[in-house]
């Protein structure tokens, strides 16, 4: 029997300063491989990132056509891995930054006299 194929498939390119927060995942992007060599800049599962940084939800399969898809796809997985870590800190939630929130967080734990990492 041979082994066991391991490969990339993933990566997670993060603008949260602490990666125990709960909310971490808020402020995160993911490089997905999706198939033939082809990557996409997503977030939150829902959204897509094209080669300029602009984000638009992604539709069905049925949806994509090969327009959308040469917009939203990378052959090159450095050049996703780029734009993730060029648009992660223009990501609000809540109407802050990573950098607010994480400063909102800290101010709201010395509040209640709670110990974060």
């Amino acid at each position: 029997m041979s082994e066991p194929t391991v490969r990339v498939s993933q990566y997670t390119i993060c603008g949260y300063p602490n990666p125990d927060s709960i909310n971490t995942h808020l402020y995160e992007i993911t490089v997905e491989e999706r198939g033939l060599g082809r990557w996409a800049v997503c977030r939150m599962g829902r959204c897509c990132y094209d080669h300029n940084g602009i984000e638009e939800y992604e539709p069905n399969p049925s949806g994509r056509d090969d327009e959308w898809l040469e917009r939203f796809r990378f052959a090159d997985v450095d050049e996703a891995i780029e734009v993730a870590k060029r648009v992660v800190p223009s990501i609000i939630i809540n109407g802050r930054t990573a950098a607010q929130c994480w400063a909102w967080e800290q101010n709201r734990a010395k509040e209640l006299e709670v110990v974060t990492p």
